[in-house]
C-alpha cells in the first residue's frame, strides 16, 4: 500500500534522525546528502506495517542482569604518539536494597544469576494476549506487573521501507539486535530480577511511524499493558506523560535535535529519560572544550545556525557561554579571540537535502571573509557542515573547523562527505564511542558480548567499517552504521535490566525511577561514552573523549581517554 502525505512528513520528520546514522556506499556526496530525491520513490515503494518483514509482530523474551562488562576509564589526554588503550573497569551491578546503586563486577558473560535457568526455547513464544489478566494485573494493579513478571516494551526502528529503492540507507536488522541480547541473557539463566520474569516485547516500528505517536502510545498502554516501553528514536513522551510509564529513549526524539533541549525533556515529565545528551548540553560542552583545549585562543570566530532554531536558544546556551569564558563580540576588525560574526540559515520545510539553505551558506562564506572570520562553528550538524565546507573551498575561504555532537557531526557516516581538504585534522569531542576501532582500541568486554550475542544469534560477522567507500588508506575506513546501531541497542537493555534490579522487589513506576535516578555520573556505555541521571537530570552525557578527524580513511581517530564533560 503506497504511503500517504502524512507518511510523507513522517518519513521526512524521521531521516532527520536517522540521515547521520546511515551507511550510503558509493554515491557523490552531493547525491548522498538529496536524500529528499529519494521521497517519491519511497513513497512508491514503502508498504503498510503490516507488510514490514514482521514489523508489528510481537515476540516476548524473558531476560535479567545487566549484559557483560562495561569498561572503566583513565580520564586525561594521551600523550602525543601515544595509542589509546582501554582500561579495565567494573560494570554496573544493581543492588536491590534500597533506591542506591551499587557498582561491582559482573557474573561472568555465560554463568547464570540470581539462581535461575531458563529455556531457550522460551525465547519464541507468543506474548500474552492484550488485556489478558497475566499482562495487566497485581502488585497493587500497576500496569505490566504481577508477582511473578513484568512487561517491557523494546522497540526499534525499521528502516526497511528504504532497502527497494537505496539499500544502503537500510540500517540493519534491528529486531534481530534486541532478539540476540535478551536470548543471550535467557540462555545464560538471567531470567529473573528480583523473583519476577522479565518479558521483553521485542518490535519494530516503520520509519513512517512518528505521526502515529499518540496511537501507539494508546496502544502500548491500553492494548499491551506495557509497565514500561525502551526503544531507539520511539520512546514517545506521551507513554511517559500520559499514562506515567518509565520511558527510556536512546537520544534525538522523532522531531529532531531542536525538540531534544533541556526545556523539552523536562516538559516530557518525570518518567522520561534519554540515554544521550542534550542540545545545550553539547553546545556548552563544545565551548569549554576548546576553551580548554587552546581551540579558540587568538582566533577570530564565526558561528552559523538555522534560523529554526527557538528565538534566543544559541544566545543562551553557545553564546552565553562563550560570552562566559571570555569571547565576547569582537570590538575591531583586528581583535582576536572574540566573536566576529553570526549568521543564519533557513532551511525550506521537508528539505531534507539542505540545498534550500545554498543561497545563506554562500552569503554567510561572503561574511565570515568580510569579518575575517579564521574559525568557523557550524551549528545544524550534516545538512550544514558538507555543503559549507565544499562552499569554503569555492570561496578561497580556509579556516578551522571544530566537530561536536551536533546532529551526530562526529559520525563517519556523515563526516565522510565533508570536503576533505577543508576538515582534515579537524579536532572533536563526542559523547559517544566513535573513532575507537580506527585509533586501535580494542572492544570493551560489554562491547565484545554484545557483537557476540549478535553473531552467534544471526550466523553473521559484524564488520566494524564501511567497507564500499573507497580511501586513501585501505586498511581504515568510515565506521558503518549498522556497527553503531548495534552498540546503541545494547545500551538500552543494559540500562533496563540495571534498573529492575535496582528498583526492588515492588516494581512501581516510582521505584523504576528512583531506579534510573540513582545510576552514578560516569558509568561507562557501549555506544555512549557515559551516562548516568539524578532527580533533576534525566538526559545522559556524562562522558567524553576527544577525536580527530583524517582525510585519508574518512574517518575520526580517537586522541584522549574518557574524562567527565567539560560542561554539564
Amino acid at each position: 500500500m503506497g504511503a500517504d502525505r502524512g507518511e510523507l512528513q513522517a518519513i521526512q520528520q524521521q531521516l532527520h534522525a536517522l540521515e547521520a546514522r546511515s551507511a550510503r556506499g558509493h554515491l557523490s556526496p552531493l547525491f548522498v546528502l538529496c536524500v529528499g530525491a529519494l521521497l517519491g520513490a519511497v513513497i512508491a515503494t514503502v508498504l503498510s506495517p503490516a507488510d514490514h518483514g514482521g514489523t508489528d509482530s510481537a515476540t516476548t523474551y524473558s531476560a535479567a542482569a545487566p549484559i557483560g562488562d562495561a569498561g572503566g576509564s583513565t580520564a586525561g589526554p594521551l600523550a602525543p604518539g601515544a595509542a589509546p588503550e582501554a582500561s579495565p573497569g567494573a560494570a554496573p551491578s544493581a543492588s536491590s536494597s534500597g533506591g542506591g546503586m551499587s557498582y561491582a563486577s559482573p557474573a561472568t558473560p555465560g554463568g547464570a544469576s540470581n539462581g535461575s535457568t531458563a529455556s531457550a526455547g522460551a525465547a519464541g513464544s507468543s506474548s500474552p494476549a492484550a488485556g489478558s489478566a497475566e499482562s495487566a494485573a497485581n502488585n497493587g494493579g500497576i500496569r505490566g506487573v504481577t508477582p511473578t513478571s513484568v512487561k517491557i516494551g523494546l522497540f526499534c526502528i525499521d528502516t526497511t521501507a528504504f532497502k527497494a529503492v537505496y539499500p544502503n540507507y537500510y540500517t540493519g536488522p534491528c529486531t534481530d539486535y534486541l532478539k540476540a541480547q535478551v536470548v543471550h541473557l535467557q540462555q545464560t539463566g538471567q531470567d529473573v530480577i528480583n523473583g519476577r520474569k522479565v518479558d521483553y516485547v521485542v518490535r519494530a516500528l516503520p520509519v513512517t511511524s512518528s505521526t502515529q505517536a499518540q496511537g501507539q502510545c494508546d496502544q502500548w498502554a491500553q492494548q499491551d499493558k506495557f509497565f514500561a516501553v525502551v526503544g531507539d528514536y520511539v520512546a514517545y513522551e506521551c507513554f511517559a506523560q500520559q499514562y506515567g510509564g518509565p520511558t527510556v529513549n536512546w537520544s534525538a526524539r522523532a522531531g529532531g535535535s531542536v525538540a531534544d533541549t533541556e526545556s523539552a525533556l523536562r516538559a516530557d515529565g518525570p518518567y522520561y529519560f534519554q540515554v544521550g545528551p542534550v542540545l545545550d548540553q553539547v553546545y556548552r560542552n563544545m565551548a569549554a572544550w576548546a576553551h580548554a583545549r587552546g581551540y579558540l585562543k587568538g582566533h577570530r570566530i564565526g558561528i552559523h545556525y538555522p534560523s529554526q532554531y527557538p528565538p534566543g536558544f544559541i544566545q543562551s546556551t553557545l553564546i552565553a557561554k562563550l560570552n562566559s569564558l571570555g569571547y565576547q563580540t569582537c570590538p575591531n576588525v583586528v581583535a582576536t579571540g572574540c566573536i566576529a560574526a553570526t549568521t543564519t540559515y533557513t532551511t525550506a520545510q521537508g528539505d531534507l537535502t539542505g540545498n534550500s539553505a545554498q543561497p545563506d551558506n554562500e552569503v554567510a562564506v561572503q561574511k565570515f571573509i568580510a569579518a575575517k572570520v579564521d574559525l568557523v562553528i557550524p551549528l545544524g550538524g550534516s545538512a550544514v557542515v558538507a555543503p559549507l565546507t565544499k562552499d569554503s573551498q569555492q570561496q578561497n575561504f580556509h579556516p578551522k573547523w571544530l566537530a561536536f555532537d551536533d546532529v551526530e557531526m562526529t559520525t563517519d557516516s556523515v563526516s565522510q562527505y565533508f570536503e576533505p581538504s577543508e576538515f582534515d585534522q579537524t579536532p572533536g569531542v563526542t559523547f559517544y564511542n566513535y573513532g575507537q576501532r580506527n585509533a586501535g582500541l580494542p572492544l570493551s568486554p560489554a562491547q565484545a558480548q554484545c557483537i557476540k550475542n549478535y553473531e552467534e544469534f544471526a550466523h553473521t560477522k559484524v564488520d566494524y567499517q564501511q567497507k564500499d567507500v573507497a580511501t586513501a588508506d585501505p586498511a581504515h575506513k568510515p565506521e558503518s552504521t549498522p556497527y553503531h546501531i548495534l552498540k546503541s541497542l545494547c545500551d538500552l537493555v543494559t540500562v533496563t535490566q540495571t534498573a529492575l534490579q535496582a528498583a526492588g522487589h515492588t516494581v512501581t513506576p516510582a521505584t523504576m525511577k528512583a531506579a534510573l535516578e540513582h545510576i552514578p555520573a560516569g558509568v561507562p556505555g557501549q555506544e555512549i561514552g557515559g551516562f548516568g541521571w539524578t532527580p533533576t537530570r534525566h538526559w545522559g552525557g556524562t562522558t567524553v573523549r576527544e577525536t580527530m578527524w583524517h582525510r585519508d580513511c574518512l574517518c575520526y581517530k580517537v586522541t584522549s581517554r574518557p574524562q567527565t564533560a567539560y560542561s554539564g
